[in-house]
């Protein structure tokens, strides 16, 4: 995953985020759990989806990216394209 959009992405969820008063982001319950490490991640996906260890790794690299966009107040879509 490049640093460019890594950038763009970052950029993009952060003016979302303003877009919502805090009232509304406050109406919202959320859930919380803790993930395994990424090795075992990465263990757990190839193993389950029978994927190559490389693809796997970059989708728990991306998993990891999206857990730590944390206290935004909304869902968010990430593009890959």
């Amino acid at each position: 995953m490049s640093s460019a959009w890594r950038s763009r992405t970052t950029r993009a969820i952060n003016r979302s985020s303003k877009k919502l008063k805090q009232s509304t982001r406050q109406r919202f319950v959320s859930l919380e759990f803790d993930s395994p490490s990424a090795a075992l991640e990465q263990n757990i996906v190839e193993n389950e989806i029978q994927l190559d260890s490389e693809i796997a790794r970059q989708l728990v690299k991306l998993a990891c990216l999206t857990r730590n966009f944390k206290g935004s107040g909304h869902a968010t879509r990430l593009q890959t394209s």
